[in-house]
């Protein structure tokens, strides 16, 4: 018997899926985002580290959950919001 491989699936890799599961170029999250194509860029490709206030936009925008965007989790109970709640306050001291 093999064992299935399960891709990690980073930030970075979430964004970009998020984007295109929500039918957005890059240059139509720039303009619902109000920022610059460049920014988009740089923040898919991980030029330009993700501010709190950036990954909200882009959940709010793609229509994903912004603890799924930072952490993959799907938040469906309080231990996992709790940990979300935590991660989300280091990311915005961090930054």
């Amino acid at each position: 018997m093999t064992t299935a491989v399960v891709p990690e699936f980073t930030v970075l890799d979430r964004m970009a899926k998020a984007r295109q599961h929500a039918g957005l170029s890059q240059t139509e999250l720039a303009e619902v985002l109000g920022v610059s194509l460049s920014t988009v860029r740089r923040l898919e490709d991980g030029s330009k580290a993700a501010r709190a206030i950036e990954l909200l936009g882009w959940a709010s925008a793609t229509g994903v959950s912004a603890s799924w965007l930072v952490s993959g989790l799907a938040d469906t109970d309080s231990v996992t919001r709790e940990y979300l709640n935590q991660l989300a306050f280091e990311l915005v001291t961090a930054a």
